[in-house]
């Protein structure tokens, strides 16, 4: 005969489970950019976060990916410029 309790702890687990997983992080709006084509490059940015003053403001890191293209340095045709 096959031991349930296992299967029982299991349903009595399920049970008491979360309905939904809770989130994280803030909560934004949601984009009013329109459709992303995916036949088309994006380019998806990190802005940098906090207060840069004297020396920390030079360089400044800013996060990017690029989907659906390749960089000129990749063999791709692409370069990305950032300038303000």
């Amino acid at each position: 005969m096959a031991n349930n309790n296992s299967a029982n702890k299991n349903a009595a687990a399920n049970t008491n489970a979360s309905p939904s997983p809770s989130r994280e992080g803030k909560d934004v709006s949601a984009s009013t950019a329109g459709e992303v084509d995916p036949a088309k490059p994006l380019l998806t940015y990190s802005r940098p976060k906090g207060e840069y003053k004297g020396e920390d403001a030079d360089p400044i890191m800013i996060d990017f990916w690029l989907t659906g293209a390749k960089l000129k340095g990749d063999g791709g045709e692409y370069r990305v410029r950032y300038y303000c």
